[in-house]
């Protein structure tokens, strides 16, 4: 923990304790909480505006305004845990104020630290159980952070959709998770329960989270996959651009990642550098708490994406961000991944996954039939959402402009207009027209000098300067 080296005085201890519990109070009981609000609230202001008339005015007054100061906590406490809901509708004034999420903090096998505003935890394990821990501990608060004002707000339309928490939880069980990946989840779950004791004993907190399970983490990590299975053709909007247009050939990526965010999940993101003995080292932009990820690359320079591929109605397979992990961890190569492809499970419903090295790249498209499509030479290959269903037939609204096919067009165009420029700058311009208010990502990446430009926010992450880090300081020791 980093130590307070502030001047002023703490705040006593009950104070602390008493607006924790509040705080706690408001995400569990978000109605109950504003309902108390709004009743104490008018209650208060009845007292104040009546007393000038009954007998015993100051008395009355004082009541008013000691019903409306306790109605403060509860306002607060709604304020600070929903305040995203809010920027939904102000995006730019959201990206400003949420500011840095991550408390830099190092522990056996890991650390957690920012790089230029990019947050970064580099986590060195012997075995994925230890990576799990090392994980779920350091970002403990993050992950109460986005189960509570994102999982929780979701769970229920999905116990709706499914007809009840039983399905729910059978649907979720029928995935097939690898057994290192199985490890890893048991690991974030011991790390998070230990981090979560600590926390409740430093703070003297009685009520303050439950322990996470096994079944909640697997749940975390199939939600895009469910939301494909309920028929929403949106859940993972993103852009891939591989292009090799350049004088030498070269190949170089660009890619915006959209998700529904509620203009929170962007400033909760990182980098993840992990060094697992056994496995390819490999970066992944994801959240805390997720074994998976939906963008990543490997030591060997291999890029892989995964978008969306239309509506799917079918649910088997591995959870979809784990897949691109497993990728990942296994393919020292874009023809390896092909293989590893055509051996392993496909990810649960149907998507798009872009794999590229410095030499070769490709999108699979996952469905009925299972297809490829090689990058042209000296040409590009643009990966955009659902405007294709699992059996590859364009969907009716995919002339729809909000939707892919139109995207698609626009970067065909402007990557033909804008061939004269160095091809990093073009892919980041091209990716600034097609964002919205759910890219929370952008992603630049040049295989051949490993070199990565990344910027994250809660939305228009391509509007944002971007970072980037070199080979070294991705995989170096």
């Amino acid at each position: 923990m980093i130590p307070n080296t502030s001047s002023a005085p703490a705040p006593p201890p009950f104070l602390v304790r008493a607006w924790n519990e509040t705080h706690e109070f408001s995400l569990d009981y978000p109605l109950a909480s504003l309902t108390t609000t709004l009743a104490l609230s008018a209650l208060g202001l009845t007292m104040i505006s009546s007393a000038p008339f009954v007998a015993g005015t100051i008395p009355l007054s004082l009541l008013g305004i000691v019903s409306m100061g306790a109605s403060s906590p509860f306002a607060l406490a709604m304020i600070k845990n929903y305040r995203h809901l809010l920027f939904a509708f102000t995006p730019s004034l959201g990206n400003l104020l949420n500011g840095e999420a991550f408390a830099v903090k190092s522990c056996r096998g890991g650390k957690l630290y920012y790089q230029n505003g990019i947050p970064v935890l580099h986590i060195t394990a012997s075995t994925n159980k230890e990576a799990g821990i090392t994980q779920g501990y350091l970002t403990g608060k993050n992950i109460h952070e986005i189960w509570k004002r994102y999982i929780q707000v979701l769970i229920p339309f999905y116990a709706r959709s499914l007809h009840g928490y039983e399905n729910l939880k059978k649907t979720v069980s029928s995935l097939h998770v690898p057994q290192p990946y199985q490890e890893e989840l048991q690991g974030i779950v011991e790390g998070y329960n230990r981090w979560l004791t600590e926390y409740k004993q430093e703070k003297g907190l009685v009520r303050f989270g439950q322990p996470l399970t096994y079944q909640d983490l697997l749940l975390w990590h199939a939600m895009i996959d469910l939301l494909k299975k309920n028929g929403t053709p949106s859940a993972l909007s993103s852009n891939v651009i591989i292009s090799s247009e350049n004088a030498k050939g070269q190949i170089a990526i660009g890619r915006n990642l959209d998700i529904p965010s509620m203009n929170f999940l962007g400033h909760q993101s990182l980098l993840i550098r992990r060094h697992i003995k056994g496995q390819l080292p490999s970066i992944t932009i994801s959240l805390p708490g997720s074994v998976g990820s939906f963008t990543g690359i490997n030591q060997h320079g291999v890029f892989a994406a995964l978008n969306d591929a239309g509506r799917a109605f079918h649910f088997r397979g591995i959870p979809s961000s784990i897949f691109l992990r497993f990728i990942l961890d296994s393919s020292n190569s874009a023809n390896a991944a092909k293989r590893q492809i055509s051996n392993a499970l496909s990810p649960a419903s149907s998507h798009l996954l872009s794999v590229a090295d410095a030499k070769t790249a490709f999108i699979a498209q996952f469905g009925r039939p299972y297809k490829q499509h090689p990058l042209p030479a000296r040409g590009h290959l643009i990966a955009t959402n659902h405007c294709i269903d699992d059996r590859g037939r364009p969907l009716p609204d995919s002339q729809n402009p909000d939707l892919s096919e139109w995207r698609k067009r626009l970067i065909e165009n402007d990557l033909y207009i804008l061939n004269p420029m160095p091809t990093q700058r073009k892919l980041h311009t091209v990716l600034k027209k097609v964002q919205n208010t759910n890219t929370t990502q952008t992603f630049l990446f040049q295989p051949s000098t490993g070199e990565l430009s990344l910027g994250m926010a809660d939305s228009y992450a391509a509007s944002n300067d971007l970072v980037t880090f070199s080979s070294q300081q991705l995989f170096g020791k």
